[in-house]
């Protein structure tokens, strides 16, 4: 069944207000384009394999948080469009897939300045673009255990905003936080694999799921929305950690992803005087032990009762 969430216009008229511009990303089934539509900057999902359950999640949960006032990449329109229809200019040969299907579905989201967290810390020449994040003796990106106060007081903010609207992500990672330098600010992106039906499948990014819920599903088969939120709030720990220390909390075993908490490895602290560094690795460590055992509330009033985030 599709859902109704569409612009009241035709697919020519739809299209005619789209500009693309600069292509994102690729994926299996989806491009992502930078562009416009009635000229304002948005990013457009193209998904040539539109009759799936999981687009159907994502636009049930895209609706159901776009009025929620937190940082995300919020809905604008989304249409079915027939690519062999003649009116439909949009379209050229080289970005038509059409192994999968002659329909389909436009997405188009709310531009977010800024870069992902993983473009920004996996490459050293984004050095000029972030230089607030510059070891200048090391001339490399750095990620301080302070800067990572913002990062998590923004996020669980988000999460739980999220999660009280009954709505899970599923894939947090550094690939899906884009950070805008000039207003120091956080926002989540790409709701693919949301939800907020019960009863799920297993998915998420490998190394970003805790292992008991993997082992969970293996005995059950489906996966809860509690269960859902305890991955989201590890798999943004695991976040945190890969960018300030540079390497998984789990020792992976050559991409073995069976890890367990014996795996874990504490990381060398950066400074081992400060307090706040201290703090923090404890509360990583707690969480991605021991999920359940937290909220985004708690984590969030914990570590803003540190210091202001914004203190450097």
């Amino acid at each position: 069944m599709e859902p109704v969430i569409t612009d009241n216009v035709s697919s020519q008229l739809f299209t005619e207000r789209i500009e693309l511009y600069k292509l994102l990303g690729t994926g299996t089934y989806a491009y992502t384009y930078g562009g416009t539509y009635n000229n304002i900057n948005v990013v457009i999902k193209i998904i040539f394999k539109p009759e799936t359950r999981k687009l159907f999640n994502e636009l049930i949960v895209l609706r159901t948080i776009k009025d929620l006032n937190i940082n995300i990449s919020k809905l604008i329109s989304n249409i079915f469009i027939n690519v062999d229809d003649p009116s439909i200019k949009l379209f050229k040969e080289d970005i038509l897939n059409k192994e999968y299907s002659n329909r389909v579905h436009l997405i188009i989201f709310e531009y977010i300045g800024g870069l992902d967290l993983y473009y920004i810390f996996m490459d050293t020449r984004r050095m000029k673009t972030y230089d607030g994040f510059l070891d200048r003796e090391k001339k490399s990106l750095v990620y301080t255990p302070r800067k990572a106060l913002t990062l998590i007081s923004q996020m669980t903010t988000i999460l739980e905003i999220l999660h009280n609207n009954g709505c899970v992500h599923r894939d947090i990672k550094p690939e899906n936080i884009i950070y805008s330098d000039s207003e120091d600010k956080y926002s989540l992106i790409d709701f693919g694999l949301s939800t907020i039906i019960e009863n799920n499948s297993l998915v998420g990014t490998p190394g970003y799921v805790p292992i008991f819920i993997i082992d969970y599903y293996k005995n059950n088969r489906k996966i809860s929305l509690e269960i859902c939120k305890i991955s989201d709030i590890f798999a943004l720990a695991v976040t945190i950690y890969v960018i300030i220390y540079e390497k998984h909390p789990f020792n992976l075993h050559r991409g073995r992803l069976n890890y367990n908490n014996s795996d874990y490895q504490r990381p060398k602290l950066i400074n081992l005087n400060d307090e706040i560094e201290n703090k923090l690795v404890l509360l990583i460590e707690g969480i991605l032990l021991h999920p359940e055992n937290f909220t985004p509330s708690m984590i969030r009033v914990q570590v803003n009762g540190w210091t202001s985030p914004s203190i450097e």
